[in-house]
């Protein structure tokens, strides 16, 4: 696990957040990096590894495939663009998490 959501689970924990809450977290971390990893995929990948691809019939044969030439693509391996991802969301959630926090303190209490 990357360690900025790890940082952001235990955040979210010692503040008391339920387990459907983080587990919306996780949903919403989940939208957006596997369509950005599969689109950065799409414009990295050629057409003729495209059709490479489409010759492998093993899974685990073709998952490697996949992450081999995404790497030799990119430069970058699967795991680097979902932790580059993953550290923006948790970055900019954090923000906004400490300034909604911040904004309901300020906010009377009304009895």
């Amino acid at each position: 696990m990357n360690d900025s959501l790890k940082k952001l689970l235990q955040i979210l924990k010692d503040e008391g957040e339920s387990d459907k809450s983080i587990a919306v977290v996780l949903e919403s971390i989940t939208g957006i990096v596997t369509p950005t990893l599969f689109q950065d995929m799409a414009t990295v990948l050629t057409e003729e590894d495209i059709q490479l691809l489409d010759t492998i019939k093993d899974e685990q044969e073709f998952q490697e495939k996949v992450k081999s030439l995404y790497s030799q693509r990119s430069g970058k391996s699967p795991e680097d663009l979902i932790n580059e991802i993953t550290d923006k969301f948790v970055e900019g959630f954090l923000a906004r998490y400490h300034q909604d926090k911040q904004a309901a303190l300020a906010q009377p209490v009304v009895k």
